[in-house]
């Protein structure tokens, strides 16, 4: 069975399943927002993109991997082993380990990229984070963004022109060919699956690099990218073990449901790391 990541993450002049919208002054004059009390919102992610800044935390806790997204890749972090799936995100809508990606911290704001490559605050509307009469004004009385909604703002920005560094650095390996195809391979009692769509550094073309070429990693910064992704496959491990917790919980909430599968998939393993 073949599990795809393809088409995750956002894409240019796309919007995704929730209900964002511009932010505006037509639109949101007279509207507050609430800080979000959880991460239930972000339970369905199996990846998120995270920027150069993130990398050293987010390798103690996440595996890494490419996820194609357009003609290009993002350098994101594995939340979860299966389809909509976040491993990290617990019943209560706890974030289970230390640092969670600055994607999720501006919740219910994002930045989206329309056809004309304009940049556009958007909220989610249906996050149930904007209200009529409780939390932070978008706008305040002279019709200027809130010095709240300006703070969301920079942070957004900040993080975007992370993420674009990344990419910049991704299409820099993919010139030398060194990004390659990471067919991840879990090995169930039931049978083996495998997460397609996923990316890794090539060991062996890394290998094969000359001193001119690796000086240009370096000097760009793409080295400490290379470097993350390969040490943070040990993550893996650790990601699998939160899946086998998360069987155990299912098996826990019924008596009456038929959950055999869940003992069928013991003997959880990896191949091809």
């Amino acid at each position: 069975m073949t599990y795809c990541y393809k088409a995750i993450l956002s894409q240019k002049g796309e919007y995704p399943l929730a209900n964002y919208q511009p932010v505006s002054k037509t639109q949101h004059q007279h509207l507050k927002w609430k800080r979000y009390s959880n991460y239930l919102f972000a339970r369905y992610d199996p990846v998120a993109e995270i920027s150069l800044e993130e990398i050293e935390r987010a390798t103690l806790y996440y595996p890494q991997a490419f996820v194609r997204a357009g003609d290009g890749y993002r350098y994101a972090v594995i939340l979860g082993l299966e389809p909509k799936q976040n491993l990290y995100v617990d019943r209560a809508g706890a974030w289970t380990v230390d640092y969670v990606p600055a994607s999720y911290r501006a919740h219910p704001f994002k930045l989206f990229e329309d056809t004309n490559g304009q940049q556009l605050v958007c909220v989610d509307m249906d996050s149930g984070l904007v209200q009529a009469s409780e939390g932070e004004n978008f706008f305040d009385d002279t019709g200027e963004a809130s010095a709240v909604l300006k703070q969301v703002v920079d942070f957004l920005a900040s993080a975007q022109k992370g993420f674009v560094s990344v990419r910049t650095l991704c299409n820099q390996m993919n010139a030398l060919g060194l990004i390659e195809p990471w067919p991840l391979k879990i090995q169930f009692q039931s049978g083996e699956r495998t997460i397609s769509d996923l990316y890794r550094v090539s060991p062996e073309r890394f290998a094969q690099l000359g001193p001119d070429d690796l000086a240009s990693l370096r000097d760009s910064g793409a080295l400490k990218l290379i470097y993350a992704q390969q040490i943070s496959i040990q993550n893996i491990y650790a990601l699998g073990k939160l899946l086998e917790k998360s069987w155990t919980e299912h098996k826990q909430m019924s008596d009456s449901t038929d959950l055999q599968f869940l003992n069928d998939q013991a003997g959880l393993s990896f191949d091809k790391l």
